[in-house]
């Protein structure tokens, strides 16, 4: 237990899995890119945990905060990009919108870094880091973006299901939007409940995404099975 009362091992815990899972992935059959997005999107919700961690063992440094929100600002945009591999790739069009989005997400991790005011207090308490935000840009420049591309990610999933020929992709579709809903939902009927925690959806959502890790693991045992299968 830290001195702020913070309790750390739920983050170290959900850390060590999540890297762990990513090393899993990665040595895994499977194919290459689904691999390594998977792989990707494991280590940026570790990343989280661990930043929370080093945050909360001293609140009062503000730029470990700022980190925190550099890693996870990338989550939604590689989770589009897993999207886009399980049809074997993005269309044209929208390998046009992802490298516009990855150029938005070092835009806004660069601007998180630098700027002093977009975290302007951490304050830590049991197993929630709650942070206050005094630029007004943030909820739209990089909140909204956040958010905005959570849903795409979850509405992506249907267009694949529906429109992908195997059905070893609608499956893998599927755990990903299933994953995606079943963290993002319950963090904001949190936020909702208990209006108090309203600062803290930054951490409540990235505790809740461990969801979203598990149908990772379990899309990955189905590419496993079926690399298997097709090499045997």
């Amino acid at each position: 237990m830290m001195e702020n009362g913070y309790l750390p091992w739920l983050s170290v815990a959900t850390a060590v899995f999540e890297v762990a899972a990513a090393v899993w992935v990665l040595r895994g059959p499977g194919r290459k890119t689904i691999k390594v997005h998977t792989a990707m999107l494991l280590v940026l919700l570790a990343s989280y945990q661990v930043a929370e961690v080093w945050v909360c063992a001293d609140p009062s440094a503000l730029l470990r905060a700022r980190i925190a929100f550099c890693c996870i600002v990338w989550l939604p945009t590689v989770g589009l990009s897993l999207m886009t591999q399980y049809e074997g790739g993005p269309s044209r069009g929208a390998g046009l919108f992802l490298k516009a989005s990855f150029a938005w997400c070092l835009v806004l991790c660069i601007w998180v870094l630098v700027d002093p005011t977009f975290v302007s207090g951490t304050v830590c308490s049991t197993v929630l880091a709650t942070f206050r935000h005094d630029a007004q840009l943030f909820h739209y420049a990089y909140g909204g973006f956040y958010e905005m591309g959570l849903l795409a990610m979850m509405l992506s999933g249907t267009v694949v299901m529906k429109r992908a020929e195997s059905p070893l992709a609608r499956q893998h579709a599927g755990d990903l939007q299933m994953g995606t809903i079943l963290f993002v939902v319950p963090a904001f009927i949190t936020q909702i409940i208990w209006r108090d925690l309203d600062p803290s959806l930054p951490s409540l959502m990235c505790h809740y995404a461990l969801i979203l890790a598990l149908f990772l693991v379990r899309a990955t045992l189905r590419e496993q099975r079926h690399a298997n299968e097709t090499s045997a």
